[in-house]
C-alpha cells in the first residue's frame, strides 16, 4: 500500500532527553507514514565530552506544515535592500558592493 508524503517539521520535543547536551538541527522533510524511511537528524554535541544517547530516547518530533506562498512582494524586498546601510566604514569597493547586493537578492527569501 502506498502512503501519502507529508511536508513535516523535524524539531525537538518539549520533554527531550536530550538536553542539554544536544541541540537539534530543525529541518524541513517529506514524510511517508507507515514506512520504514530513513530519517536522518544533525545533533550537535553541546559539551566538550563523549555523551552517550541511551537506546528509545526520544531524539525529535515530526510536526506537519504546509509551505505558504512568499508573503512579501519583490518590490518591497528590494526596497528593504537598498535601505540597508551595508558599508558603514567604505571598507568595500564598489564592485564588491554590487556582488554583495547580488548575492543578499539572491538569498533574499532567507533573511526578509
Amino acid at each position: 500500500m502506498s502512503y501519502p508524503k507529508t511536508t513535516v517539521i523535524l524539531q525537538e520535543p518539549d520533554e527531550s532527553a536530550l538536553r542539554p547536551w544536544f541541540d537539534l538541527e530543525p529541518s524541513i522533510i517529506h514524510f511517508r507514514d507507515k514506512c520504514n524511511d530513513d530519517v536522518i537528524v544533525n545533533l550537535s554535541n553541546l559539551t566538550t565530552q563523549t555523551v552517550t544517547i541511551q537506546p528509545r530516547a526520544v531524539r525529535c518530533e515530526l510536526q506537519p506544515v504546509s509551505i505558504a506562498e512568499k508573503t512579501m512582494k519583490n518590490n518591497r524586498r528590494e526596497k528593504i535592500l537598498t535601505s540597508l546601510n551595508i558599508d558603514e566604514e567604505n571598507l568595500l569597493d564598489e564592485d564588491q558592493k554590487a556582488k554583495l547586493m547580488t548575492l543578499m537578492r539572491s538569498m533574499s527569501i532567507c533573511f526578509l
